[in-house]
C-alpha cells in the first residue's frame, strides 16, 4: 500500500544580516503498488520533479499565499524543491521514493512558514490524492464485500451443523459428505477473514497518512 505522508517540518532560517528567513516542510508522497499490493508501479508520486512542478506553478503559488496570508506574487522566485534521498538510495538500492523538501523564503518568517505547509498541504493532494481517495473506496468496497461474504459462510455453517444434529440417525457415509461440507466451508471462512483483515490494515495506512500537517 502507498503511504502519502504530508510531513510539515517547518522551521526558519536567517539567511545573513538581511533577515531574509527560510521556511522548509518535507514530505513523502508514498509508493503507489499494484491492484494486488504485491508490486510498486511507477507514477506522478515517484517522481520527485512532480513536486516541483506543483510549487513552481502560479497558480497553486497564489493558493499557498493567500492561506498564508501573503500579498500576490510573494512567492515568485522565492520557492525551490529539493529531493532528499534516503540510506536506501545513497547504497545504490531502488524501490524507496525520497522525500522532497519544499523551501520557501521571504522576510516575513510566520507567513512563509504558513506558506511551505500550504504548498506541502497542495502537493500531497494534488500529486497524490487521487491514488489514495481511490485506494480507499477500493479497499471499502472490499470490506464490505467481505462482510457479506463472512456471513454468508457462517449461515451455511450453521446450516450444515444443525442438520447433522437433528438427524441423529445419519449413515456413516452422510456424516462425512456432512463433515467434508462443513470443513470446505470453515476453510472459506478462514480465508475471507485473512482477506478481511489484510484489507482493514492497508486501510488504515492512507487514512493515517495523507494529512499533511
Amino acid at each position: 500500500m502507498g503511504l502519502v505522508a504530508g510531513i510539515a517540518i517547518g522551521y526558519l532560517l536567517s539567511l545573513g544580516g538581511h533577515q531574509v528567513y527560510q521556511a522548509k516542510s518535507t514530505i513523502y508522497l508514498g509508493q503507489p503498488l499494484n491492484p494486488t499490493g504485491t508490486g510498486q508501479i511507477q507514477s506522478l508520486a515517484t517522481n520527485p520533479s512532480t513536486v516541483k512542478q506543483v510549487v513552481l506553478s502560479p497558480f497553486w503559488q497564489h493558493v499557498a499565499e493567500q492561506r498564508a496570508g501573503l500579498a500576490n506574487g510573494s512567492l515568485r522566485g522565492h520557492v525551490s524543491t529539493q529531493a532528499v534521498a534516503g540510506v536506501a538510495a545513497a547504497l545504490g538500492r531502488v524501490g524507496q521514493n525520497p522525500l522532497v523538501n519544499i523551501v520557501v523564503t521571504g522576510k516575513k518568517p510566520a507567513k512563509i512558514a504558513r506558506a511551505a505547509d500550504a504548498l506541502a498541504n497542495i502537493s500531497v493532494h494534488q500529486v497524490s490524492g487521487v491514488y489514495v481517495a481511490r485506494k480507499i473506496q477500493t479497499l471499502k468496497r472490499l470490506i464490505a464485500a467481505d462482510r457479506t461474504e463472512l456471513e454468508s459462510t457462517n449461515a451455511r455453517i450453521k446450516s450444515l451443523q444443525a442438520a447433522v444434529q437433528s438427524n441423529g440417525g445419519l449413515s456413516t457415509t452422510e456424516r462425512l459428505l456432512f463433515a467434508n461440507q462443513i470443513g470446505l466451508a470453515v476453510q472459506e471462512q478462514r480465508q475471507v477473514i485473512a482477506d478481511q483483515t489484510q484489507n482493514e490494515q492497508l486501510l488504515t495506512s492512507p487514512r493515517r497518512s495523507s494529512r499533511a500537517r
